[in-house]
């Protein structure tokens, strides 16, 4: 957390081309110094307690096959998608301009969640699943006499729990809420397998949203410090046309009208992304903000 107590939101929208994605690949990560709030908080009904604590909650996004080439903070591109919560984060943070990640979905997850590269997690490829007693972080925010009142949850995508995905994986790694789907892709984004602490069910909800509408939930339920991965798997294919109020694209939707113009459904679901972001950083209180 900054000196000044402001929000301080990492944001990795990482290309892992071996799940299937396009662009170039980058982490780009933003920080909100003592200028204004990211957002303007429309919500003050969160429990959890905010500046009271002496611990900062965390809240680490992923995205999926997002590259340099669909980020507006790289001049890349001409045809950028429209994202002012990202933009405003970059603006008032921090930009990586040279930044390492294994190109595979699998493996770049496991990195993140181990501090660890492949052949010492043994998580080598796309499939593999991430071991029982691995050191998370979450396991590691649990067990650490610093920090262990820290309550943790992984929303969205998981992709460590093995072929076939096993539904209680998440928990016996050490996280406290799991809620999301499992596998390395959907095959429609409004309508795919949703599992909630091992519990399968259909989800007929768009699946940014459904994920974004969790987290506000689980983030809402809070009394105590929390660590919260909200995983999309946006903009990961299919390419699809995502609800008209989420995205700027001018797009029919048709099955012709995406294969002939693949990159606008692209864009239009990283615009679709980034306004949920908005609307989830818009649900907390300014003092959570402030610890957050």
């Amino acid at each position: 957390m900054s000196k000044s107590g402001q929000l301080s939101v990492f944001l990795l929208p990482l290309l892992l081309l071996g799940c299937g994605g396009g662009g170039g690949g980058s982490i780009s990560g933003g920080q909100i110094t003592d200028s204004a709030p990211i957002v303007e908080n429309n919500s003050s009904n969160n429990s959890n307690n905010g500046s009271t604590s002496d611990q900062p909650n965390i809240l680490l996004i992923i995205a999926d096959d997002q590259g340099l080439d669909a980020s507006a903070q790289y001049a890349l591109s001409a045809d950028l998608p429209v994202t002012p919560t990202l933009n405003q984060l970059a603006s008032q943070g921090i930009v990586f301009d040279n930044a390492w990640a294994t190109p595979a979905c699998t493996t770049t997850r496991s990195t993140i969640i181990t501090g660890q590269y492949g052949v010492n997690s043994g998580v080598l490829d796309v499939g593999d699943k991430l071991p029982a007693d691995a050191l998370t972080l979450q396991r590691y925010l649990a067990s650490d006499e610093d920090t262990d009142n820290y309550k943790s949850a992984v929303i969205g995508k998981w992709h460590l729990s093995g072929t076939p995905a096993d539904a209680s994986h998440p928990a016996t790694v050490g996280i406290d809420y799991f809620a999301g789907n499992l596998r390395g892709s959907i095959s429609d984004y409004a309508e795919w397998d949703l599992t909630i602490n091992g519990e399968t069910s259909l989800s007929t909800e768009y699946h940014s949203s459904a994920i974004t509408d969790l987290a506000i939930d689980w983030i809402d339920d809070q009394a105590q410090p929390w660590f919260l991965w909200l995983a999309y798997v946006a903009p990961h294919s299919p390419f699809h046309l995502p609800p008209a109020a989420l995205h700027t694209q001018t797009l029919s939707g048709t099955e012709a009208d995406i294969e002939a113009n693949p990159r606008a459904y692209y864009l239009a679901a990283i615009e679709a992304m980034d306004a949920e972001i908005g609307r989830l950083l818009g649900t907390m209180t300014e003092a959570e903000l402030n610890n957050t």
